[in-house]
């Protein structure tokens, strides 16, 4: 497994069990720890900020979220 750091601004979505980021570039599927949200109530409607460690495996690439915060 290859991993790097990477922040990026996007809306915040769930798909069934998993949570996807989506910008201008595309999407990427997310990965956040219930402890990573800091109490904060986030929806479909808002833009986040999030960085942390992507994480490239044989055939999927994720991104395990350290830190997310709302923009508006």
């Amino acid at each position: 497994m290859v991993t790097q750091r990477i922040g990026l601004t996007c809306l915040l979505w769930r798909n069934g069990s998993f949570r996807l980021c989506q910008d201008s570039t595309g999407t990427i599927t997310i990965e956040i720890d219930n402890d990573e949200w800091r109490g904060q109530a986030i929806d479909s409607n808002d833009v986040v900020e999030i960085s942390g460690e992507v994480e490239k495996e044989f055939r999927s690439v994720k991104i395990d979220v350290k830190v997310i915060q709302k923009i508006k």
